[in-house]
């Protein structure tokens, strides 16, 4: 589980309705449902997402694991967990269906592991084996042959695009791209995939306008709506992203990777209450499937700071730091966050029982924030980088007779959202959360 602020995500977050993009016309299984892949699966010991899993029951019931259902569908979003089932069951393949985005994690963990490699892709899954698993784009030709409709050509072409853009093969997406443009430049899904690979090249605005052809052709197109929903979150218009995004859930409310993706779009959006009720539904999904819940609970402790609880928060980051199995960076980041929430709250006491007040304002972009004692004060204009330093003067002077002090701290906002009237800041100049008076 990455920490806060980690990079943006480098796939589009694409979410399909089923297993596959839809296509308006076509009711062909083969093209529809993931039979293909099912019928092409050469394994005696089977992982499989919770996408694949009621079609290893209709198609290779020899192969399911019903018992083992939960913990499968919870290590998409948990390499660690899926290495321990790794450990007992010994795969063979893996079988991955859906769209990427909905098993990211696990799949950026295979990308980087020698010891599973593509074996196939088609238009609604890939399947990784261990060992000497080989795939070439011209595969794709004898797939293919099976559409005879052009427009079936071009929704396994668009399908299979997407796949290819989830373990980074750019230039054979385009091409697959280009094929099914020609024969159908009407559908959605063509213009999903061109959005997701102008988001993978960075040109954000190419992808929302490409997103939006798609939902001209298709308003309901649950992948073009998705596709925008990651280029505004990259492009920092977090409200749009949020609006967005709730419809997403509320599609898909028990998808780990939609939940967790709402969780951080809601914490750009200063929608901490949504945040929390995210995250707080997440562990409990991961809880009752037996998978880690520590990272989503290092995320919460953050949250519930952010809104100014750090009771809450302070437990959260408690239960994390129990895990005798949450990783040493994680452990150190979770034990720092903890110390720093502490110590505010402990100073925001002291500052409430001394009668001092807090009042900030935005000017021009520019954020200030100041901690003002009703009396006559000593001033301090600091970096944010020293802010910590000079906290702690103030601390010291409290001690020695001079607790009149005012620390003011400018620093640069990126966000168009921060100088918005009435909303709760979570500062970059710890350690306190700011609301803006404007």
């Amino acid at each position: 589980m990455p920490l806060r602020r980690t990079a943006f995500l480098t796939l589009a977050f694409l979410l399909a309705a089923g297993c596959t993009h839809r296509h308006a016309v076509s009711k062909n299984p083969d093209l529809i449902t993931p039979v293909l892949a099912a019928r092409a699966l050469d394994a005696k010991s089977l992982y499989y997402n919770g996408m694949a899993a009621p079609w290893v029951t209709k198609e290779r019931p020899e192969l399911a694991q019903p018992e083992r259902a939960a913990a499968f569908a919870q290590a998409v979003q948990d390499p660690k967990l899926f290495r321990k089932l790794d450990r007992e069951g010994r795969f063979d393949a893996i079988w991955l269906c859906g769209d990427p985005s909905q098993f990211k994690p696990l799949l950026e963990h295979l990308l980087e592991t020698p010891d599973f490699t593509l074996a196939y892709l088609d238009q609604t899954s890939l399947v990784y084996r261990r060992g000497g698993g080989t795939w070439d784009i011209a595969q794709l030709d004898h797939l293919r042959a099976k559409f005879s409709a052009r427009d079936e050509q071009a929704a396994f072409l668009a399908g299979a695009a997407t796949r290819l853009l989830g373990i980074r093969r750019l230039e054979d997406a385009k091409h697959c791209l280009e094929e099914a443009q020609k024969l159908d430049a009407s559908s959605s899904d063509v213009w999903s995939g061109w959005s997701t690979w102008r988001m993978l090249r960075g040109e954000m605005p190419a992808a929302i306008e490409a997103a939006d052809k798609a939902l001209a052709l298709d308003p309901n197109s649950l992948p073009a709506l998705a596709c925008k929903t990651q280029a505004l979150y990259a492009s920092k218009q977090f409200s749009p992203a949020f609006d967005l995004s709730e419809r997403l859930v509320a599609m898909s409310p028990d998808e780990p990777g939609a939940l967790f993706y709402h969780a951080k779009i809601s914490h750009e959006a200063h929608a901490y209450y949504a945040e929390i009720k995210t995250l707080e539904h997440l562990i409990d999904l991961a809880t009752r499937s037996g998978a880690d819940a520590s990272g989503y609970r290092i995320y919460l402790g953050q949250a519930y700071a952010a809104k100014g609880d750090a009771e809450s928060a302070m437990d959260q980051l408690s239960r994390a730091l129990i895990d005798p199995e949450l990783p040493r960076e994680q452990r150190k980041f979770c034990d720092n966050l903890f110390n720093q929430i502490k110590e505010r709250a402990q100073w925001e006491w002291k500052r409430r029982r001394w009668g001092s007040s807090m009042r900030t304002s935005c000017r021009s972009n520019r954020c200030r924030w100041r901690i003002r004692p009703t009396k006559p004060f000593h001033r301090f204009i600091v970096r944010p980088e020293d802010i910590d330093g000079i906290i702690g003067h103030y601390k010291r002077t409290e001690h020695s007779g001079h607790p009149e002090t005012d620390i003011v701290a400018d620093h640069n906002c990126h966000s168009p959202e921060f100088a918005r009237p009435g909303i709760a800041q979570n500062c970059c100049c710890k350690p306190f959360n700011l609301f803006c008076a404007d």
